[in-house]
């Protein structure tokens, strides 16, 4: 994802835009999607559109951050995008109906598992066959959305695609 290759200083400036201001969402075009961080991930997926919040740690700052992300095309046709100020060629900001609560934050937050740059999710045994094919959906979707198309080549686009058919074809013969 572009967030781990990005310096520390631009982290830390998104995490601390964020932090100051609990009363929007500020939105990062990154590659053809639209994320928000922290607080605002947290007032996005509460006020604005439900979508899956991931916690990560991100090793350049020593911390964890959560980040949600939908396709800018979604976000740009939700009714209260024109409300949204643009305030680079990349960051929006969102004003929210009602301030993001630090406490309620920091609870949600807390409650979401966190993700370790380098360890993969560990598979969850399942009795019932008919959830595995969701959470094996749910899991390519996640690779899908987690794929930066801005600092990989087109090569690599593909092998994606291909590894990914290749995972849920492996699941329809198994």
């Amino acid at each position: 994802m572009q967030e781990f290759d990005e310096d520390c200083s631009v982290v830390v400036t998104k995490f601390s835009r964020q932090a100051a201001d609990l009363s929007a969402v500020f939105l990062y075009k990154e590659g053809l999607f639209v994320r928000a961080y922290n607080e605002g991930a947290y007032g996005f997926i509460h006020q604005v559109l439900a979508c899956k919040p991931m916690r990560r740690f991100v090793k350049s700052i020593a911390g964890d951050r959560v980040v949600c992300g939908v396709p800018f095309t979604v976000v740009a046709a939700l009714p209260g995008f024109a409300q949204a100020s643009q305030l680079d060629a990349l960051t929006w900001r969102w004003p929210l109906a009602e301030p993001v609560e630090r406490a309620l934050y920091e609870a949600w937050r807390e409650a979401l598992p966190l993700v370790m740059p380098g360890v993969s999710v560990p598979t969850v045994e399942v009795g019932d066959a008919a959830q595995v094919a969701p959470n094996l959906a749910q899991r390519l979707i996640d690779q899908l959305i987690q794929f930066n198309l801005v600092n990989n080549s087109p090569l690599a686009a593909l092998n994606l695609v291909a590894d990914l058919q290749r995972q849920w074809q492996e699941r329809e013969v198994a």
